[in-house]
């Protein structure tokens, strides 16, 4: 693939593999989205639809699974995590600060 015609480089990061149950995914993949009214866990499943024009991500079956499973056992917050993800909603999102957008962002139940 690195090597088509006018092709300048192909990168392949592989940081799946055997992740700590901790290691948190949906950051990394948010890093590379920006922005955008949906959850990582929704641009994943829909293959990366809001990318920068000329790039894209391509994963693998297994990897996929791996990644979306780690992002819904994430869903369980501590006071500390729950407050970073309050404080980093505005750089992850055009949708305002409301508790239905971040909920529906980040996948999170109020049900006890």
């Amino acid at each position: 693939m690195r090597l088509a015609e006018g092709k300048d480089c192909l990168t392949v990061l592989d940081f799946v593999g055997n992740s700590r149950p901790e290691y948190d995914f949906e950051s990394k993949f948010r890093a590379l989205i920006g922005k955008t009214t949906t959850s990582v866990q929704k641009e994943i499943e829909d293959d990366f639809p809001h990318l920068p024009l000329g790039c894209s991500v391509i994963l693998e079956k297994k990897a996929k699974e791996t990644i979306l499973e780690n992002i819904k056992r994430a869903t369980s917050l501590n006071v500390n995590q729950l407050i970073a993800k309050i404080r980093n909603f505005k750089h992850q999102t055009t949708l305002p600060l409301t508790l239905e957008n971040f909920i529906s962002l980040n996948h999170l139940s109020i049900e006890t």
